[in-house]
């Protein structure tokens, strides 16, 4: 759901307004009911109780698309107008000024800085299939089938019955094991889908989850000389190895990382980068044709360059393990990510090993 769509699906009371246009602090009001990440009054790290500048700061990497979701949404609440005499008049915004790349009303102008769009980009991809979904239900004003058709020789997948879908976070909120679910498609039967991009090189991160299995891997190889640790060459404080560490994963760590405790017999995994050409709705049938790259739902369909592999990764600008190997990562990397560099010791990585954290 788009941040518009879930600030719309609120009730707004039209009588908490009751001052001019112009107020900016009722402005931001509604810009922290749209659920971004923050919204200041002057810069982030500059606040300024004076400044005729709002900043918001959100994970959407479409700047377009947050900028018309925020003048929708002020618009349709901004009932009290400048003129006294037109008390009907629809309020209205200057629109996107591309001088100062904001969206400016009255004097005042609402940045929007995007943060963390790289790691943040497979949200997006949920929304766009999530929105898509249901905006095609809510055309039909009817339940809809959805097949989904995978590039890679997977059959395809047809969902009967599919009345709306959902961020599968809203779902699992207190629930505990390796959920792995981005989104669930409700219908005859609820199906959940863990998605990647077609560009994703990682399954998921383990630095948190296994620090003290991956201190002690990394040590054990430092010991006998197989690995080293040196300073990074221009970050404070912060070690790299002198080359990777990659282990593969035995087929119960491997189905562990791709499927989770939640997919298995339960849904697939989907990898796609969603664009409007991936989907293609037929009247007739009332069927939601959807183009994929990939779809898995069981071990034995993963590739080879997709299996999964304990590896290490540099990063200088992270705590990542700590202490002495600070700036180091561990990844569940895919095959295709693990470089002739790397030292690849001649053992697997097991489920026990992942379990160990």
């Amino acid at each position: 759901m788009s941040f518009l769509s879930y600030y719309q699906s609120k009730s707004l009371d039209e009588s908490k307004f009751k001052g001019d246009p112009k107020d900016i602090e009722h402005i931001i009001s509604i810009l922290n009911g749209m659920g971004f990440e923050k919204v200041t009054r002057g810069k982030q790290n500059e606040p300024d109780p004076t400044s005729d500048s709002i900043y918001v700061y959100t994970t959407i990497p479409d700047r377009n698309k947050v900028f018309s979701d925020i003048k929708k949404v002020i618009q349709g609440d901004m009932y009290y107008k400048k003129d006294p005499a037109k008390p009907n008049q629809p309020f209205t915004m200057a629109g996107i000024s591309s001088s100062v790349g904001a969206l400016v009303t009255n004097g005042i102008k609402i940045y929007v800085k995007n943060i963390g769009a790289r790691s943040n980009a497979g949200k997006e991809n949920e929304l766009i299939i999530i929105d898509t979904i249901n905006q095609i239900i809510a055309s039909a004003d009817s339940p809809i089938t959805i097949r989904f058709k995978a590039h890679n020789g997977h059959p395809d997948v047809i969902l009967n019955g599919v009345t709306q879908a959902v961020d599968a976070s809203r779902m699992t909120k207190g629930k505990t094991g390796n959920l792995k679910a981005d989104i669930i498609i409700m219908g005859a039967v609820d199906t959940k889908i863990s998605l990647k991009k077609n560009n994703a090189e990682f399954w998921e991160s383990l630095t948190h989850k296994l620090k003290k299995t991956s201190r002690s891997l990394i040590q054990q190889y430092l010991d006998s000389g197989d690995l080293s640790i040196i300073d990074h060459s221009s970050v404070a404080n912060a070690r790299v190895m002198n080359r990777g560490l990659a282990i593969k994963m035995d087929v119960a760590a491997a189905t562990e990382v791709v499927f989770g405790s939640d997919i298995l017999g339960n849904g697939m995994v989907v990898t796609e980068t969603f664009n409007p050409q991936s989907f293609k709705f037929d009247v007739a049938s009332m069927t939601l044709n959807i183009d994929v790259t990939k779809i898995y739902s069981n071990i034995d369909q993963i590739e080879e360059k997709s299996w999964p592999w304990f590896a290490t990764t540099a990063n200088a600008s992270k705590i990542a393990l700590g202490g002495d190997l600070r700036g180091i990562e561990v990844r569940a990397a895919m095959k295709s990510r693990v470089h002739n560099t790397f030292f690849k010791p001649d053992i697997l990585f097991t489920l026990d090993m992942l379990k160990a954290g």
